[in-house]
């Protein structure tokens, strides 16, 4: 029957049209199942899917890894099954696990994002529980929490040792959940879209609405080159973040060529500015830090992230040497003194958004990576920015191009 389940094979000659497949109901397992991999007269839902299997309402169980490597212990330690257990070999969703907060308080959401960060960026330093005090320290949310990572990695270890001890024995860590720790491997993950049929509503007085009514998105870039780039023969925009900002404004109007304004902005920290005071609906190509995520010091706002588009690597040396109080580690703002600044050496223009940094003890960090950033005061509309930039990141994973668009998922609503 797992072979039948693993070749997605339920009307074939050898036995396969009786397959029967247990899942938990209202799970994402379910709908996956439904939707795409099986019709529904093979599907069983049972409220507990041991007991349906030994019962024979199904001869498969479909479930997260972890639940499915404990199943056998499990149906032999609840039921009186003896019979052969037999572990599929593929997998047919992604289930990423995440800590969830309410979308009413960014700076709570932002500390509960932070401390998970911490504990990836300790294993990525080899810093373990015992050596915690290593790590580095944070005034970003006051005075009182400024060893909030510390105390997070002497609570319960980096992300590895919280992963050996939690699911070393029954899960084998590989895959997605390794750490990319030399920048060799991809970061570029496209979620799960779930149950579409959930509909909603648009936010009274929110962003979208407000586009909605003006008839065109305002999209902030900075010029740079393959981000956007300005053509003066034909006046128009072109690059990565160009593009970002046409599918932004596509996925509001259903077109982009006469529904979107560019405002082009400097490379600085003003850019966040236009923001803020809603000159702007969004910014493109910015570079994640912890304090413009929390606290953006011209603001003294916080702003949202969408996941990044876009990482940069393959930099150049050069022999500037500064003195730095405020710098970004994997995405973190953190606290150091006497950086080196490095920049390509072949295109002067990337020094003022691309470098990397390593510090005194010659320890080297990626600290570029370009996200699009909305206000957090509008959680719909960052959740709209959000979805839209992954939609890119699903279609290519499925094998969707431009001219297959059709076959993207379709919401009704919001």
């Amino acid at each position: 029957w797992v072979e039948c389940a693993d070749k997605l094979d339920y009307h074939g000659m050898n036995g396969c049209r009786r397959l029967r497949i247990c899942v938990f109901p209202t799970s994402s397992h379910e709908f996956k199942l439904r939707s795409e991999l099986f019709p529904d007269h093979v599907i069983v839902p049972g409220g507990n899917v041991i007991q349906n299997f030994y019962d024979g309402d199904c001869n498969v169980i479909a479930g997260e890894s972890t639940f499915l490597a404990n199943a056998e212990a499990t149906l032999k330690q609840e039921t009186n099954y003896t019979g052969d257990f037999l572990l599929g070999e593929n997998k047919f969703s992604k289930e990423p696990l995440a800590l969830v907060t309410r979308q009413d308080d960014a700076l709570w959401s932002g500390f509960v994002n932070h401390v998970l960060q911490a504990l990836m960026a300790a294993e990525r330093e080899n810093i373990t529980q015992h050596s915690a005090e290593s790590f580095y320290k944070t005034s970003l949310f006051g005075d009182e929490y400024e060893r909030m990572f510390i105390n997070a990695i002497k609570a319960v270890g980096n992300f590895a040792e919280l992963y050996e001890r939690n699911l070393g024995s029954v899960l084998d860590r590989d895959g997605l959940n390794l750490l990319n720790t030399n920048g060799d491997t991809g970061l570029i993950y496209s979620f799960p879209y779930g149950d579409m049929s959930v509909e909603g509503t648009t936010t009274n007085g929110g962003t979208l609405e407000k586009i909605l009514a003006r008839g065109y998105l305002i999209c902030g870039i900075t010029k740079r080159p393959g981000f956007a780039e300005f053509d003066n023969n034909t006046q128009t925009w072109s690059g990565l973040d160009v593009d970002f900002c046409r599918a932004l404004a596509a996925g509001i109007f259903a077109a982009s060529e006469t529904t979107l304004v560019f405002t082009e902005l400097e490379s600085a920290p003003d850019r966040f500015i236009p923001l803020a005071e809603e000159e702007v609906d969004v910014l493109a190509g910015e570079p994640q830090t912890l304090s413009a995520d929390l606290f953006e010091p011209t603001t003294k706002k916080g702003f949202t992230f969408t996941k990044p588009y876009f990482y940069q690597t393959g930099l150049q040396q050069s022999s500037e040497t500064k003195n730095i109080t405020n710098i970004t580690y994997g995405g973190d703002e953190l606290n150091a003194t006497s950086f080196s600044m490095i920049t390509r050496e072949d295109d002067p223009q990337w020094s003022n958004f691309a470098y990397w940094l390593v510090s005194s003890e010659g320890r080297r960090f990626n600290s570029t990576s370009f996200s699009m950033v909305t206000r957090e005061d509008d959680p719909q509309w960052s959740d709209f920015v959000y979805w839209i930039i992954s939609s890119t990141f699903y279609a290519e994973e499925h094998g969707i191009g431009q001219a297959e668009y059709i076959h993207m998922p379709l919401k009704v609503s919001l």
